[in-house]
């Protein structure tokens, strides 16, 4: 949705990852699972212009703000699995 620039249909669906993000009754499973879509979602947007950030800001209503913190996050570096110990 976010490549075709349908904004109010990605709206719902971020609105819905950041409520299934946020419910108190998800398995260990589904957290990663769902933290993993975040990331890559959080790497998409952060690539995107930045007017078409704001359409998608103003298409997510109240979550706008939700997922603007998640945004203001630093990005998160792979760890080195590597070690030369």
């Amino acid at each position: 949705m976010l490549r075709q620039r349908s904004w109010n249909e990605a709206g719902i669906d971020i609105s819905r990852l950041l409520n299934v993000l946020t419910a108190s009754n998800l398995r260990d499973a589904e957290v990663e699972l769902v933290g993993k879509e975040l990331k890559r979602l959080i790497s998409n947007l952060r690539e995107m212009q930045h007017d078409d950030l704001e359409c998608l800001y103003l298409s997510l209503g109240s979550d706008a703000d939700k997922l603007r913190g998640l945004m203001e996050e630093p990005p998160t570096v792979p760890e080195d699995t590597t070690s030369d110990v």
